[in-house]
């Protein structure tokens, strides 16, 4: 996710800079003209705002992405030979495969033999 996230940064500030290169250019041919790059401005600006709007989408994104990965469910790991239940309580980024980190810090691993249920907690 990480990755995804700093790649496309990467571009939109590769196209910033190249907009950027691009208006100084207009800028000074412009200039040497006597006139004004209306046109260009006005590509700048939707320019702008396009890329406004992707940063807002991306920091968004991250957001949601972060609280989902901060819910807290209830695990219960059930023995099939004796029926004892234990419960665990654990963020959802802390489950992975067979094994899990409580939210105590208590590593549990898994046999293959015990079922687990997990369930999201309520919210308060």
């Amino acid at each position: 996710m990480l990755t995804k996230l700093l790649l496309t940064l990467l571009v939109i500030l590769g196209c910033f800079f190249l907009l950027q290169l691009q208006r100084r250019r207009a800028a000074a041919v412009a200039q040497n003209q006597g006139g004004d790059s209306g046109p260009g401005r006005r590509l700048g600006w939707i320019l702008a705002a396009l890329l406004a709007v992707a940063v807002v989408l991306a920091a968004t994104l991250m957001v949601m992405d972060w609280q989902d990965q901060r819910v807290k469910l209830e695990v219960r790991v059930i023995n099939p030979v004796t029926g004892e239940e234990q419960r665990y309580q654990a963020y959802r980024s802390a489950l992975q495969g067979r094994q899990f980190t409580t939210i105590d810090g208590l590593q549990v691993q898994l046999s293959e033999a015990e079922r687990v249920e997990v369930r999201e907690l309520e919210q308060p």
